[in-house]
């Protein structure tokens, strides 16, 4: 049934007649049905459930929707399906939570900001390059609430983070990660170049030209910055 509902949502029109029941199927359809199981199942009800979510966020990306959602434990019940063992499920919570994170912004708990870090970098090594690729996304959608609610010290940690796949094997997520970095460049220019450095000093060799641009892309940030006249 959920995976009729959700087939039923995606067809096309369908969001212009599904937002004012789309809190309610997300409440009483989706949610309750990706807390984990036993059994198979159970993993196949969490598929259906996670991708009914996901169209429901697709659809109506809207925060009203949503933000009632969250005491009852609309993203830490997203984090847990992050280790279900289906990677399709996988893929969908790091989309759904791409768009969820700069919708909610400043909404979004503190505690439950704090344990989405560790969980979402996760995925960052993750068995399958499309999960890690989404997680990239979902780290630079996580820069929204962590700059909204002023946790200035995670985007030093993030960029910490991520620093470590330029030097992936994988090209597609070298490429990912520097415009991952890049982003957060922009939020604290100087703390990002120092994090590079410090980088650099651990001896890389692969990524080191690109580190050089990166610390160069930093400077230039903090001097548009330092050149914006005072009010």
């Amino acid at each position: 049934m959920l995976g009729l509902l959700a087939d039923v949502l995606s067809s096309k029109g369908s969001d212009r007649h599904s937002g004012p029941m789309a809190s309610t199927f997300a409440a009483q359809c989706a949610l309750p049905n990706c807390t984990w199981r036993a059994g198979a199942m159970a993993a196949q009800a969490r598929l259906h459930a996670v991708r009914l979510l996901a169209v429901l966020v697709r659809n109506h990306p809207v925060k009203h929707i949503f933000l009632p959602l969250l005491p009852a434990g609309l993203l830490t019940t997203l984090l847990s399906v992050l280790e279900e063992e289906e990677s399709k499920t996988r893929l969908l919570v790091c989309q759904t939570l791409s768009t969820l994170f700069p919708l909610l912004e400043d909404s979004v708990p503190y505690q439950e900001l704090r344990s989405a870090l560790p969980e979402v970098m996760k995925r960052l090594d993750d068995s399958r390059d499309a999960v890690r690729l989404a997680a990239l996304d979902t780290v630079i959608a996580l820069s929204a609430p962590i700059v909204a609610q002023g946790c200035d010290s995670y985007l030093t940690y993030v960029v910490d983070a991520v620093l470590v796949y330029l030097e992936d094997a994988d090209k597609a997520m070298r490429e990912k990660a520097e415009q991952a970095l890049r982003h957060y460049a922009k939020f604290e220019p100087l703390k990002f170049e120092e994090s590079v450095r410090k980088y650099l000093q651990r001896g890389v060799t692969k990524a080191a030209d690109c580190c050089q641009e990166l610390i160069e892309y930093a400077r230039l940030l903090h001097s548009d910055k330092s050149d914006i006249p005072m009010a």
